[in-house]
């Protein structure tokens, strides 16, 4: 009689997989609720970091449009432009105490220009 079955090397394997996977989502479970990753205002802070540098690129590039009625130069400066104003509030008071920054540099002999956002904030 032929009857197949699990063996004991199978069984083990398996527990094994189970294992490892229970594991990884077990530690990404814990990064996500980590101290880096904590909920502010619905979601988390390197989100809304992001969020506001791209809300200020935004605002650059709509600044710098090609339509004339809006065309403004983007000022080429050694010193960061400091948006810390407009930041959401989770990001200006404490115990957050953020800043938002942006920097424009000359690109390929002034004929484009790069802008650096900075967002950065103290726990």
């Amino acid at each position: 009689m032929n009857k197949k079955g699990m063996a004991l090397v199978e069984i083990v394997v398996s527990m094994l997989v189970l294992a490892v996977s229970a594991l990884a989502v077990t530690a990404t479970i814990a990064m996500v609720n980590g101290k880096e990753m904590r909920s502010a205002g619905g979601s988390s802070l390197d989100l809304q970091a992001l969020s506001a540098a791209r809300e200020t690129l935004e605002l650059l590039k709509n600044a710098v449009s090609t339509d004339p009625t809006h065309a403004a130069p983007l000022v080429v400066s050694a010193t960061p432009y400091n948006t810390t104003s407009s930041l959401p509030a989770v990001f200006k008071n404490a115990p957050v105490n953020g800043t938002r920054t942006y920097l424009v540099s000359d690109v390929a002999g002034g004929a484009l220009k790069k802008v650096t956002v900075t967002v950065q904030w103290t726990d």
